[in-house]
């Protein structure tokens, strides 16, 4: 007998309903594909936490870290059921990481973290273009000025606002075009603090004091570190949802 199905059937007695749900086969295979289970000790808080240790192992989606037969299993029931202390028991938290890290909402996290960051940016560098643009702003090498705000706007912020719209649209291009240009830009920002090469940019010569544009810099790298880490589990939500043939041997058989 299947473990995965016994751990399924030991979740509905401690709970009163599957660990997932849909409205047909497929929707219910998305479901376990993304791990997407209600944690039992939500449902019931009273439940023993070396009987949650069993079931979630029964429950891991790669068959290698479930029990190996039913009679192991069973063995680590009767243990349970006479107070000894399991062989095996899964680390929950890891457990709950690993369906965090790969929940369809991470996707959804993703695209609203480079969208909003993008916005942001993209209008700030149109303000200073028009702040330029109308005199108001007249820094001492405006050329300069120009240049850094529209390189950035044009080939960064822009780019990777549309990345964002269609990430929260699910598409997978949008999601490597994310991690692509917030990688890259992390690594430039990174670059620069590290003094790997030392960047000449003063706002066209509006800021004299290096140390304001060492607290900009860290600003603006610790942003990109964000919307580039929020990429990485979105990717892995993506394919555990959208690529069922080559997650076939995760599935429960």
């Amino acid at each position: 007998t299947d473990i995965y199905g016994l751990g399924t059937i030991l979740y509905y007695l401690l709970t009163g309903r599957p660990p997932c749900s849909g409205g047909n086969l497929d929707e219910i295979f998305a479901a376990i594909r993304a791990g997407d289970i209600l944690p039992i000790q939500q449902l019931r808080p009273d439940t023993p936490k070396d009987l949650l240790a069993i079931c979630g192992k029964c429950l891991q989606l790669v068959p290698g870290a479930r029990y190996q037969s039913a009679a192991e299993l069973a063995a680590e029931l009767r243990r349970f059921l006479t107070g000894e202390p399991l062989v095996g028991p899964v680390a929950e938290r890891a457990y709950r990481f690993r369906l965090w890290f790969r929940h369809p909402a991470r996707i959804r996290d993703a695209g609203v973290v480079l969208t909003s960051l993008s916005a942001a940016f993209a209008l700030w560098c149109m303000l200073g273009l028009l702040l330029l643009a109308t005199g108001v702003l007249q820094p001492p090498s405006p050329a300069a000025l120009f240049w850094h705000i529209a390189l950035w706007l044009g080939f960064g912020y822009v780019p990777s606002l549309v990345a964002g719209i269609f990430i929260l649209l699910h598409r997978y291009w949008a999601l490597c075009a994310g991690l692509a240009l917030t990688g890259t830009g992390l690594m430039l920002m990174l670059a620069d603090l590290c003094g790997w090469y030392h960047s000449s940019y003063d706002m066209g010569g509006l800021i004299g004091d290096r140390r304001v544009v060492l607290v900009v810099n860290l600003l603006i790298t610790t942003l990109f570190a964000l919307a580039f880490l929020i990429q990485i589990p979105a990717w892995r939500a993506w394919h555990a949802l959208y690529r069922p043939r080559a997650r076939r041997q995760h599935l429960p058989r």
